[in-house]
């Protein structure tokens, strides 16, 4: 029988469940259908961990806490390594899709700086990264390999007035990155500012609505 460690973050294709178990920093996987071995993709062992790109086994995560489909690759949050990493299950190498040292920055692959990020969401060819520590939502290209931030623009009125400027140059609002033309249909959620409190925004430029607390 397989045993888990601390599951966090799922994707599914319609065939095979994917998620990460923080504890083993590993990528893992189970027919969708419930009928089927687990299969580890990536990570040896307990409280295993390291920050090293490869195939399958060879690389090594530390602490992964997201997963998301997108364009038939599979995209991680390598969340105390503080990078976005990318495995192609056809060849099984694992990459860096983007993240260098901790901190914020926007730009191109190994000049971003994420802090710990967390939750991730595909849609439209773009990936949406919860990052964490900086208190964001970031926008990842797999295009062109380019990480902007996404917009908010009422982060004051939702939070009741008190929204607070961002640290060492993180904005408050923040400004949206090219290449997205997501339609105003498109909405995601967010559950960071403030805190008990959630909205959803749209994947444009746009008002975060309340819904609850």
């Amino acid at each position: 029988m397989a045993t888990l460690a601390q599951p966090s973050g799922l994707a599914i294709d319609g065939e095979t469940l994917y998620w990460v178990d923080p504890e083993s920093s590993a990528l893992r996987r189970v027919p969708a259908g419930g009928d089927g071995d687990v299969e580890t993709l990536v990570g040896t062992g307990l409280f295993d961990y390291g920050d090293r790109d490869g195939r399958g086994k060879q690389a090594q995560l530390q602490h992964p806490q997201g997963v998301a489909l997108l364009d038939d690759a599979l995209y991680v949050a390598d969340t105390y390594n503080h990078r976005i990493r990318v495995y192609e299950p056809i060849s099984k190498e694992v990459g860096t899709a983007a993240g260098s040292e901790r901190g914020w920055s926007d730009g191109v692959a190994g000049t971003v700086k994420f802090d710990e990020p967390g939750g991730l969401s595909g849609a439209g060819g773009l990936l949406y990264i919860a990052d964490t520590n900086n208190h964001l939502v970031r926008v990842y290209n797999p295009a062109d390999g380019s990480v902007s931030t996404l917009t908010l623009t009422n982060l004051s009125a939702i939070a009741g007035g008190d929204a607070r400027a961002g640290d060492e140059g993180r904005p408050s609002v923040a400004a949206r990155g090219a290449g997205s033309d997501q339609s105003a249909g498109d909405h995601f959620r967010s559950s960071g500012v403030p805190p008990q409190r959630f909205g959803a925004f749209e994947a444009g430029p746009g008002d975060i609505e309340r819904l609850g607390g």
